[in-house]
């Protein structure tokens, strides 16, 4: 109903305006939709299902209603006017109360409107009102729907899309059909022209483009007799900058190279054989050898092959290769791609006779490997093979036609080579698909596919939303499709793709211009990936310019680029860092790793399971563990040794890894073989002494089954003399060796054990390298002498020696006179009937008497007899070597640097390595284990400082592993991972001995196994100790690392989030470099922390701690307390849908106080919250980024050096990195 006013306040009667039977009218909006002047009617009839125009005549009446359907049972409720598409005409959008959908009629330039497009307002959601807005700053309206049946609201924000315009056709006077067709700029005007061969003139003719749309009248490019075209395929061939073209000839059995002169003219160039009887079918090309010039790949569908043709400088071709697709085959299509991230291109075929696709992987030379298939499906006879990254996941997957089937089909790749099963798309009831296009045709960054059939005169086009499903549209030609005759390009030049159609009716070639449809994405936006997949960004001095650069890790093409400053802060040039392929790098992290005074990358590498650490002119990798999937990583020195650390958050194996920079004091790779033998097992016994007096250290050995007690002298220039073989009795067989001063004549003097006598041996040494004939000492008739060591038993000043007998489970004591004579031996009941087999002499309770350890079998156990003034001892101490198995040897030392000396045990039967601390009165700590896999059979320990870290270590020789494997102390009783030294070196090494082997402070060390006598020289070297982890709980997903002293102890601390489990993890340092267990603190359930940082947000010196919930859309912050406890949880909201992803602190307004950043990656923006001095936010601002942005790493720093902070971060969606200076809301792009 109308009244009109009289203009007074007062208006005429009403008057009626049918809008038919039982149309029940909802809504009526006034609008002038047709650019006259007069305001028209639109009105929304929720009865019948339609909206209607009244055009106005201007005169008080209207025009018959323009009927324009929402669909039946849709049941509009409401309906507004607007412009949506930048294209300056008004569309109309509705919402359909009943089908849960908004509808939008596009407008064109007469006032007309296109068929509705739906989009989905959520389940059950019942939209009742609408409204237009721009709601994020992009200069495009959005929609606002309020639903009442689900009692929210849905934000649709206005994303571009595509349509088509009618088809601008050009025909020829002959009826001509094109049976290929190419697009490129032939003659440099920087606008798209196409090429078409003609399947029955034999020629190929050219469209010059204009740049607006159209092109020019056609011209004739070549002519040749006979010549039949079914493949045309642009490249540069001869390297003259000129576009250049090849042809398939299906009938003359030839490729065809055809020269462009830059001008839109062409030569021909020469035609090379495919083979015999061939009938090739089509050819992609591609730089397949690496050499820069472009090769040619052609299938031939008659000889069921491909053929490799390789190019050259001046686009001859040469060096043929042939590879098979299989008897009966018959491929009609190739394409190439990279499909296995190797850098080197891959082809795949559609082989139509054996319902499969083919797939050739490239080996980087011009050749491929034998051919992988998969099938299309029972009579598919794919004739099409297109190659796309159609699902977002940065691995190209193929796409193929089943023309025969109403479908198309597309195998997802998983970017090893191979693909998973084939997904099906519907392409219409009996439609015989021949041509495939696969283009982003709406600008957003997702893949579109467009179909062409040779049995409908339309096309269809599936348009991929950011949810991931398709909506299907169709637009009509003027007659059906000439083979495989669409291709894309911009024609008019205004950014969006259009099309070049082949058709069959005459018309050679149809021009459908594409153009914004102003649609819009679902109120839910999933997360999509496209194209390098940046996952995180830093801010640092790379090059020592004093200008900031910016470095991105590239999770999906496995880089690491950076970008480097200027003065203009343009960051053009670029560097771009490889890594291992599928490496899949998810964070970075800047800092100095090797105190040079240049700035590192350290990278935690997803796919690897690495640590990769940059350094100017290397990479070096680490170990995080099979399956850790490390997620983040942090930098920090966790022993206070003013070396950078790093520790990582793994989420596959739910642990973090510690991994300590060190001095690990190695050891030269190639050893000194100083003694060989030729008979196993034949040497016993090796001791180091500076038998000379040149204060290098020399070597003494002793050879059971050769009688042989020999001196091998170390000179300084590290050469070494031959062996000095000392007289002794004949069968004597010595089995072990002990050094000492005897005679106080400070010349080292030597002690052997003769098996074969059951005696002791006493070489006095004159300080030259020469010894005294031996002195021999009796014990007892059928005694077994495995050990014997030397001290001062009975605190006279003279040297003692100190044996374990077997039998009868005694030790005896040879009293020293100090003048290289002994009284005959004491013997000491062991009271008990263990088997001694190794012994080792020290004062072990602090009383200035020496004691005895003795490691017994028989069971295995340790035994301490602590000695007293009157040359007695105390009954025996017993400790457990369990869970070990046939304990080896015993030995002590201050591994906890508290001044006591404590024990190891070795175990070879199962490599378990018994520790005891000792408490420094004869007692001890429970037992630390370290386990070394069950058949590596340690055999000796020793307990040196290898490092010269003035911290005691543990070195092994394993005897079944052949190597040496050193326990680094970090001063507190625990030990790095074990590293590895002299691998395959050794013949079953059996003993090392660590002394000073050459001038200088280091160790070297000494090594005898079945065979030979080693000399390893020892070095410092700073380098990095392996891996240690330690658990945060089952299934708990860590995501995100961070360090600070949250318990005010001076030593770093470590702070994880748990995405999983719910919580923040926090492992307390202790200041050498190892931590406690977690303690854990709750972040809510199904909170799912993404993400963590620390500061001190309130002022009071303690550390807080920031997280990002990601599935409860806030951040939250745990106030410290100062002692390593923390405040109940605070929570901040980022916003509806916004699922925060990464954060980071800083001081944004230089208000002294601690803002913070969060990148919310589900509404694409930035949140940013200001704090105060009590570490409250009170003030948030969102920064919108773009829709289908996806921020997920963000970094504030000095970029421009003008000392207000800017902020860098990445969008993964749009794969860029983003400044945002805060002078003037300036926004670069890189």
């Amino acid at each position: 109903g109308f009244f009109f006013g009289i203009g007074n306040g007062s208006f005429q009667q009403q008057k009626i305006l049918s809008t038919g039977s039982q149309s029940q009218p909802y809504r009526v909006v006034v609008h002038d939709l047709n650019a006259d002047n007069y305001l028209d009617l639109i009105i929304v009839n929720a009865g019948t299902n339609v909206v209607q125009l009244f055009y106005n005549y201007g005169n008080g009446t209207f025009q018959n209603p323009v009927i324009l359907s929402t669909g039946d049972g849709s049941i509009p409720h409401d309906v507004t006017v607007g412009k949506m598409n930048d294209d300056n005409y008004l569309d109309i959008v509705v919402v359909n109360s009943k089908d849960n959908t908004v509808g939008a009629f596009i407008g064109s330039h007469n006032g007309t409107f296109g068929g509705m497009r739906r989009f989905s307002t959520g389940y059950q959601s019942s939209p009742q009102s609408i409204n237009i807005a721009d709601f994020n700053d992009d200069n495009q309206l959005d929609i606002v729907v309020a639903n009442n049946q689900s009692n929210n609201i849905a934000l649709l924000l206005n994303t571009p899309s595509i349509d088509f315009q009618l088809e601008n056709n050009y025909e020829t006077d002959d009826s001509s059909t094109s049976c290929a067709l190419a697009v490129g700029d032939f003659n440099h005007d920087n606008h798209s022209d196409v090429v078409v061969g003609i399947c029955n003139t034999n020629n190929v003719i050219i469209f010059l483009g204009f740049g607006n749309g159209t092109l020019s009248s056609p011209t004739l490019a070549l002519e040749t007799d006979g010549f039949s075209p079914v493949s045309i395929v642009t490249g540069y061939f001869d390297n003259d900058n000129h576009l250049d073209f090849i042809l398939v000839d299906s009938d003359a059995n030839t490729v065809s190279v055809v020269i462009g002169l830059g001008n839109g003219t062409f030569q021909y160039s020469d035609s090379y054989s495919t083979g015999d009887s061939s009938q090739p079918q089509c050819a992609a090309v591609g730089d397949f050898n690496h050499d820069h010039y472009l090769d040619i790949v052609v299938v031939n569908k008659n000889t069921n092959n491909i053929v490799i043709f390789l190019g050259s400088a001046n686009g001859a071709l040469e060096n043929t290769f042939a590879y098979s697709t299989g008897d009966s085959s018959s491929p009609s299509y190739v394409s190439v791609g990279d499909f296995n991230n190797d850098t080197y291109l891959d082809v795949a075929t559609a082989n139509s006779g054996s319902d499969a696709i083919g797939v050739f992987l490239g080996l980087g030379n011009g050749s491929f490997a034998s051919q992988m298939t998969y099938p299309a499906g029972e009579r598919a006879a794919p004739t099409i093979v297109r190659i796309a990254d159609v699902n977002n996941d940065a691995r190209l997957d193929i796409v193929v036609n089943r023309p025969w089937r109403d479908a198309i089909i597309y195998f997802p790749g998983k970017g090893d080579g191979t693909f998973d099963d084939s997904i099906n798309m519907y392409a219409g009831y009996q439609s015989v698909t021949t041509t495939i296009v696969v283009q982003d045709f709406n600008n957003d960054k997702v893949q579109d596919i467009i179909l062409g059939y040779s049995n409908n005169n339309f096309i269809t086009m599936f348009e991929k939303h950011p949810d991931g499903n398709y909506e299907t549209l169709h637009y009509t030609i003027a007659s059906t499709i000439s083979g495989d005759s669409i291709v894309a390009g911009d024609f008019n030049e205004d950014k969006r793709l259009d099309l070049a159609i082949g058709l069959n009716n005459g018309v050679l070639i149809s021009i459908v211009l594409g153009y914004d449809a102003g649609t819009f994405g679902s109120p839910i936006v999933f997360s999509t990936s496209y194209a390098y997949l940046p996952s995180s960004v830093i801010v640092f001095n790379y090059n020592q310019d004093n200008y900031s650069d910016i470095a991105v890790s590239n999770f999906g093409s496995d880089t690491i680029d950076i970008f480097l400053g200027d003065s203009k802060r343009t960051y053009t040039q670029k560097q771009t860092v490889s890594l291992a392929t599928n490496s899949h790098p998810s964070m970075i992290r800047s800092g100095d790793l090797n105190n040079d005074g240049i700035s590192d990358i350290a990278v935690a590498s997803t796919g690897t399971n690495q640590i990769a650490l940059l350094f100017e002119n290397q990479i070096q990798t680490f170990s995080t563990s099979d399956n850790s999937q490390p997620s983040s990583l942090v930098i920090g020195d966790f022993n206070h040794d003013n070396q950078s650390d790093i520790a990582v958050a793994n989420y596959g194996s739910n642990t973090i890894g510690v991994l300590l920079r060190f001095n690990v004091g190695f050891f030269e790779s190639i050893s000194l073989a100083v003694y060989s033998v030729t008979e196993a097992l034949s040497i016993n016994d090796i001791q180091v002494g500076d038998f000379n007096n040149d204060n290098i250290s020399d070597v003494v050995f002793v050879r059971s089954s050769y009688n042989t007690v020999g001196i091998i002298l170390i000179y300084s220039n590290k050469t070494f003399s031959n062996p000095i073989l000392l007289k002794i009795q004949n069968k004597a067989q010595p089995s072990s060796i002990a050094v000492g001063d005897f005679d106080n004549d400070k010349n080292l003097d030597l002690a052997v054990t003769n098996y074969y006598y059951d005696s002791i041996g006493v070489f006095l040494g004159y300080g030259n390298g020469t010894f005294q004939n031996e002195k021999v000492y009796r014990i007892y008739i059928g005694s077994t002498l495995p050990s014997l060591a030397v001290a001062d038993m009975n605190n006279d000043s003279y040297l003692d020696i100190i044996l374990s007998c077997t039998t009868p489970y005694t030790f005896g004591i040879f009293y020293g006179h100090g003048d290289g004579t002994f009284e005959n031996s004491a013997t000491i009941p062991t009271n008990t009937r263990s088997t001694p087999i190794s012994l080792v002499v020290s004062d072990f309770n602090n009383d200035q008497n020496m004691d005895i350890i003795v490691a017994n079998t028989n069971p295995d156990r340790i035994g301490i007899y602590l000695g007293r003034k009157n040359r007695t001892f105390d009954n025996e101490i017993r400790l457990s070597t369990s869970p070990g198995l046939s304990l080896k040897m015993v030995t002590v030392g201050d591994l906890n640097d508290d001044g006591q000396l404590d024990i190891v045990a070795v175990n070879s039967g199962n490599a378990v390595i018994v520790i005891y601390l000792g408490d420094g009165n004869g007692t001890v700590k429970d037992p630390i284990f370290l386990y070394n896999g069950v058949a590596s059979q340690p055999v000796h320990a020793t307990i040196t400082d290898i490092n010269h870290d003035e911290i005691m270590d543990i070195v092994l020789a394993f005897n079944i592993n052949n190597i040496n494997g050193a326990y680094l102390g970090f001063g507190n009783g625990q030990f790095s991972n074990m590293i590895r030294f002299g691998d395959n070196r050794f013949y079953n090494p059996q003993k090392n001995m660590f002394t000073h082997l050459s001038n200088g402070n280091l160790l070297g060390d000494v090594v005898y196994d079945y065979y030979r006598i080693y000399i390893f020289f020892g070095y410092s070297a700073i380098g990095y100790l392996p891996v240690t982890t330690y658990s945060t709980g089952n299934q708990s997903s860590p995501r995100s690392i961070a360090t600070a002293d949250v318990n005010n102890d001076q030593h770093l601390d470590i702070v994880v989030a748990n995405s999983n489990a719910g919580n923040i993890g926090i492992f307390l340092g202790t200041g050498y470099g190892t931590f406690r267990s977690q303690m854990t603190f709750l972040t809510g359930n199904d909170s799912m922390p993404y993400a963590v940082s620390i500061g001190d947000l309130n002022n009071d010196t303690y550390t807080d701690i920031v997280f990002a919930n990601h599935a409860e859309e806030n951040i939250g912050i745990f106030f410290g307390l100062g002692n390593g406890s923390f405040a109940s949880k605070i929570t901040y909201s980022t916003g509806f849908m916004s699922d925060p992803y990464s954060l980071v602190l800083s001081d944004l307004n230089n208000d002294t106080y601690v803002d913070i950043i969060v990148t919310n990656r589900q509404s694409n923006n930035l949140c940013l919250l200001y704090g105060d001095e009590n570490g409250a936010f009170v003030s948030q601002t969102i920064i919108p980024v773009g829709y289908l942005s996806y921020p997920v790493s963000v970094t504030a720093d000095h970029i421009d050096n003008d000392g207000l902070l800017d902020i860098v971060y990445v969008d993964n969606g749009y794969s860029t990195i983003e400044i945002m200076s805060k002078t003037c809301s300036e926004l670069n792009t890189i």
